[in-house]
């Protein structure tokens, strides 16, 4: 989940970024409450907008709870709820929020008596993954936590048939303690692949960033013309998936199984890449922390992460990018004999 206050409510953000800017530097004023402690273990709480989809919810986080339990080798690398979601009213828990977040919902909302899910969770710590790699800028480093990364949603994925689908920096916090990459906020947009069908698909996937992949942006763009009657046996032209991607990173690409079939075909296809999904949005990430960096010494990665997400989603693997002889960083030269 998020961690600071001020970006752990990302659907009641207004897209605007000057309202955005004011609203965080207006925040980081706040008196934060005390820390919430039960039974030990220091929690805090997380609460969304009711939409009627508590069922969903705890299905998902029961899937997530039974392989956090189960002892999988990355099963650590997750962050998974301590209890069934709830549906409260914001007057009921309003002591148990921090202030800002308490406040700020009943500044967009008007009023304390609307319905939201609570869930809480065991707190792990506030450091994002880049801050992490800002402190720790060396290529090992980056190289671990992107494997570790890639793996743990490789192996919940194989277990629970979850796909995150809001993998970004903020959803992302590296432990302090041992330094390993959590993984969190599952419940903000994430679903199992199961429960998707063509005739529900739009009510899990509403909104698409430049952390999906293209697929994604298909189905967003395929779900906003559901109304239409005739909808399954629409076709998919080369002009109507220009504007559905727009300027992605992946939009070189000709797409030629899905333009000019009908919308269902185009669904039929794209379905079966879902596994690839956070795949792409993780590599995303670590790309853009990279070339934020602008370290000369880790340009040879920071190609390597740009030739990945030029390719097909199908394409992905997960495995870290191959960086051949001729990239190799000098550390990394092969030893020769002379």
């Amino acid at each position: 989940m998020d961690y600071s206050p001020e970006e752990d409510y990302d659907e009641l953000q207004t897209p605007v970024q000057e309202a955005n800017e004011k609203q965080e530097a207006k925040e980081k004023d706040c008196n934060y409450g005390e820390p919430i402690t039960e039974s030990g273990i220091l929690i805090e709480t997380r609460i969304e907008k009711y939409k009627n989809e508590l069922n969903r919810l705890i299905k998902l986080n029961n899937k997530l709870k039974e392989y956090g339990e189960s002892r999988e080798k990355y099963s650590k690398n997750i962050q998974y709820i301590l209890e069934e979601p709830k549906i409260v009213e914001l007057s009921v828990i309003q002591e148990t929020l921090e202030k800002c977040n308490s406040d700020r919902l009943q500044e967009q909302h008007g009023t304390t008596q609307d319905k939201y899910y609570l869930s809480k969770y065991e707190k792990i710590g506030n450091q994002l993954l880049s801050e992490f790699i800002k402190k720790n800028q060396d290529i090992l480093n980056i190289k671990d936590l992107h494997f570790q990364l890639l793996n743990t949603i490789k192996e919940l994925y194989e277990r629970t048939k979850i796909v995150h689908y809001d993998i970004k920096n903020n959803n992302i916090i590296v432990k302090e303690t041992d330094q390993i990459p959590v993984i969190t906020n599952f419940t903000s947009r994430g679903f199992i692949v199961e429960e998707i069908n063509i005739d529900n698909f739009e009510t899990f996937l509403t909104e698409a960033d430049d952390y999906q992949c293209i697929e994604a942006h298909i189905l967003v763009y395929l779900g906003k013309k559901k109304k239409n009657e005739n909808w399954k046996t629409l076709i998919y032209s080369e002009e109507q998936h220009t504007n559905a991607i727009q300027s992605h990173m992946q939009s070189k690409q000709s797409y030629s199984e899905y333009i000019g079939n009908t919308y269902e075909q185009v669904y039929q296809n794209i379905i079966k890449t879902l596994l690839k999904w956070d795949i792409y949005s993780i590599t995303k990430i670590i790309l853009d922390i990279l070339l934020e960096l602008n370290d000369p010494l880790l340009q040879n990665y920071q190609n390597s992460l740009t030739e990945v997400l030029s390719k097909k989603t199908t394409e992905l693997e997960y495995t870290l990018p191959i960086i051949t002889e001729s990239s190799l960083l000098p550390e990394e030269l092969p030893i020769t004999e002379q």
